[in-house]
């Protein structure tokens, strides 16, 4: 159960405003050089509990004055997850922001510092909509459109030749599928077996194709959900963000886990089912353009889409959620079993 914590006396340094003036003050010139002056306006923070894991998130609102005078406001975040926010998330932010991903058509958050002793991450504000949120107010065009950049902006993320080698951890996700079962149970205990089901060819299948199709692994984004791509309606630009699960994994799961959240938006009545079908294949089409071959596509995607609509289904019954959907959540299960039995 999720519940609302004072903030450990670890942390107690990130939410004072004397210590983390200085903070800001002594980092002033390699955290934005172009300023001259910087004032912390205001702590925002947020701290919760779930079960003996603790989550920090917190909003620093600072003044920034530049060289000819004039003043900037500026936001800055620093988190730490469940379990602490990781280097890795910091050294995949730091490569992405300097090659290409700073500003343009997309654009992640900078990485400004990661403290070691806390597990907690330190990144610059990103402007812009989960699109989670913008696309049920968007018409058929513009949501094609904005699915044509985003296969772009995948392509782009799974060529990058990054200098290091995150292996993905497929126990951690085992774990997950295990807690995940066990809160699905609490609604749905008539469905057991199918759940058992579901997660042990998932998982069989998962480790099959690791061994498989491990040559054509790359950076992953690896939780690539319409929550995390932000959209900028007033600049038609892309962000990318929450890298906390990033890994070098197979590339079809960002489709898969993306392709998922279209399913949840058509069972949801959000989008009708033909122009979710229409959707995915300009995707594929986009994303595979220039006669790239994935071995396996449809097999591997169907795999992806099975294990994305689990978890969504897990979503609509999450402690946070106002009103637990029943209904979807069983319909999501079946669109798993769907996809399960295409493989």
């Amino acid at each position: 159960m999720i519940k609302e914590v004072p903030v450990p006396r670890q942390f107690a340094f990130t939410i004072q405003e004397n210590a983390m003036q200085n903070f800001f003050a002594r980092r002033r010139a390699n955290f934005f050089p172009a300023s001259k002056e910087i004032a912390l306006e205001k702590i925002i923070y947020s701290s919760i509990k779930l079960g003996k894991s603790f989550k920090l998130f917190i909003k620093y609102e600072i003044l920034l004055t530049r060289d000819n005078g004039t003043k900037n406001q500026h936001a800055v975040y620093a988190i730490h997850r469940f379990g602490g926010a990781s280097k890795n998330e910091f050294r995949i932010l730091h490569y992405l922001w300097h090659h290409g991903w700073s500003g343009g058509k997309l654009a992640v958050q900078r990485p400004l510092y990661f403290f070691s002793n806390e597990k907690t991450i330190m990144y610059e504000g990103l402007s812009g909509v989960p699109l989670i949120q913008s696309l049920p107010k968007l018409n058929q065009k513009k949501i094609s459109l904005i699915f044509s950049s985003i296969a772009e902006m995948t392509r782009k993320l799974h060529s990058m030749s990054v200098p290091f080698h995150i292996k993905n951890s497929f126990q951690k996700e085992l774990q997950k599928a295990k807690a995940f079962t066990k809160d699905f149970l609490v609604f749905f205990p008539h469905r057991k077996t199918e759940l058992s089901f579901i997660k042990r060819k998932v998982f069989s299948l998962k480790e099959q194709f690791i061994k498989k199709y491990s040559d054509s692994f790359c950076l992953t984004h690896n939780d690539f959900t319409l929550g995390n791509i932000l959209w900028r309606n007033e600049t038609q630009k892309l962000g990318l963000i929450d890298f906390s699960e990033s890994c070098i994994y197979d590339p079809l799961i960002d489709l898969g886990t993306l392709f998922a959240q279209l399913d949840y938006l058509h069972l949801n009545q959000t989008l009708p089912h033909s122009f979710v079908d229409s959707l995915k294949r300009s995707f594929i089409q986009k994303y595979t353009r220039g006669g790239r071959k994935i071995m396996q596509l449809a097999e591997r995607l169907n795999l992806y889409q099975a294990w994305g609509a689990f978890q969504n289904a897990i979503f609509t019954l999450a402690p946070a959620e106002k009103k637990h959907n029943k209904v979807l959540a069983e319909e999501l299960i079946n669109k798993a079993l769907n996809y399960l039995q295409k493989i």
